[in-house]
């Protein structure tokens, strides 16, 4: 029991001291309510119970304080490792640490006495009574880290800083442009001063633009992380003063959304821009420059975007990569599409090109092959190809693409054809000049016959039952 008792003694007074260790003091404040409770019951315990109560309080902010700038440190050296710094000094003071059996609360802070002070109690009889406490306005000083006061607060300001990977982003940039400049790795006042501060500070004024609207989006995408935007909005939201208005950091992520289909539709409004500059198309298609400028440039403030553009993006973003090729091939044959435009006016003049076309087939099976690309591609390219009108504007534009779309849907190799007819844009011209307008003439009045033409065939001779008709009796046409 005596035993017992010289240890809970010394405790005591390591208590009070500060000579206890990290682990003791652990082992103390895991079963505060029993120690407490133990010291109050042990008669023999040379000790003042209420200063041993005020020391616990004491050492367990002291405590608190350690672990506190200890967590900040270790971010802090994963900060310098990441920002060309040298945290080889930082290391070895957390490893001096490490060992909390050995570690006296004495060795990281600076000791503070427990207060004493009187009070009156008034009840049946009127008392002294003496108290122990800490100042409510005591701040434990750690010194185990060699930091001072408001070094330490920025060390802590950074944890905050650094919960969003675009800061630390940021950050990094700074920090290995630095140790770039100066060749050599950076001491930890310099992270401090020459990295920490102006990374501060830059994001700070970021921060206000984007709030206002002014940020172009190419300054956005380049300092803000976008892959994840609800992680980019989370970052955002904690460095808000207000945090019951959030709407205007809603309001940007929906307009970096926008921004994003517009850059999705730069295919498509490049591959109809190639084309209406290669067929001088002279109509206005303002708004589809605009995307393709804004995606190009990306040098609009974010609060500007245009509504009449967006929804111009609503039908350009259904440009795909595929539908873009679509239109990409329509302008680099734009021979063949000359030549078709001058030689073919009506559906009767295709349809009597295609006649010939396919008699000139019957030299093989390549000239077949070819007779079935033209009529497949002209086929479905022709919202572009006959009613032309060089005067028309993007939205009936867009409505003839569409209609070459969907024949595509069902025929994807639509593009591919008419490459394929345009690389035979001089066996066609051959096989229109070998036929001549004799043949053409020929074709047409053959037409006519067939559309509107009345056929009589028989003997027309006097004793039809004594005649037995041959092959060469007489065929009568009328043509109403």
């Amino acid at each position: 029991m005596q035993k017992s008792i010289a240890v809970m003694q010394s405790v005591c007074q390591e208590l009070m001291t500060g000579n206890i260790t990290l682990q003791n003091l652990k082992n103390i404040l895991s079963a505060e309510s029993n120690f407490k409770s133990i010291v109050k019951e042990i008669k023999d315990l040379n000790v003042d119970v209420g200063a041993v109560e005020a020391s616990t309080e004491l050492r367990r902010e002291q405590l608190f304080a350690f672990e506190s700038d200890q967590a900040a440190v270790q971010h802090f050296v994963y900060i310098c490792e990441n920002s060309g710094g040298n945290s080889g000094v930082l290391t070895e003071r957390l490893k001096r640490f490490e060992n909390m059996a050995t570690v006296q609360m004495k060795d990281i802070c600076v000791e503070t006495k427990i207060v004493m002070f009187q009070s009156k109690c008034y009840g049946v009889h009127m008392v002294q009574q003496d108290q122990y406490g800490v100042l409510p306005s005591h701040m434990p000083i750690i010194t185990a880290f060699g930091f001072s006061k408001e070094q330490m607060r920025e060390l802590k300001l950074i944890i905050d800083y650094t919960k969003g990977g675009s800061f630390v982003n940021l950050l990094t940039k700074q920090g290995k442009n630095l140790e770039k400049s100066k060749n050599r790795k950076l001491s930890v006042n310099e992270v401090l001063t020459d990295v920490w501060e102006p990374a501060k500070k830059q994001w700070q004024n970021l921060y206000t633009k984007l709030k206002k609207g002014e940020m172009l989006f190419s300054e956005f995408e380049k300092n803000y992380l976008t892959e994840d935007l609800n992680e980019l909005h989370v970052e955002l939201s904690q460095f808000n003063k207000n945090p019951t208005n959030i709407s205007w950091i809603d309001e940007r992520i929906h307009q970096f959304k926008q921004y994003k289909t517009i850059c999705a539709c730069s295919k498509g409004a490049k591959a109809i821009l190639n084309l209406v500059a290669e067929y001088n198309l002279k109509g206005s298609f303002r708004q589809i420059k605009e995307i393709d400028c804004l995606a190009r440039n990306a040098d609009t403030t974010m609060a500007t975007l245009d509504k009449q553009m967006l929804r111009m993006c609503t039908f350009v973003r259904e440009i795909s990569t595929k539908r873009a090729n679509c239109l990409a091939i329509f302008t680099r044959c734009k021979d063949l599409i000359m030549w078709l435009r001058e030689s073919i006016h009506t559906m009767k003049d295709w349809n009597t090109f295609i006649e010939l076309a396919s008699m000139s087939s019957r030299q093989g099976d390549l000239a077949i092959a070819r007779v079935h690309s033209l009529h497949a591609s002209v086929t479905g390219y022709g919202p572009l190809l006959f009613n032309y009108d060089e005067n028309c504007d993007e939205n009936v534009f867009l409505d003839k693409c569409n209609q070459i779309w969907r024949v595509m849907e069902t025929d994807p190799k639509l593009p591919s054809k008419l490459l394929g007819t345009y690389k035979s844009l001089e066996w066609l011209k051959s096989v229109k000049k070998a036929h001549g307008s004799l043949e053409v003439d020929v074709l047409s009045q053959a037409e006519k016959l067939n559309a509107k033409g009345v056929y009589k065939i028989g003997y027309t001779g006097g004793n039809k039952r004594l005649k037995k008709l041959v092959y060469f009796d007489k065929i009568q046409i009328n043509v109403r």
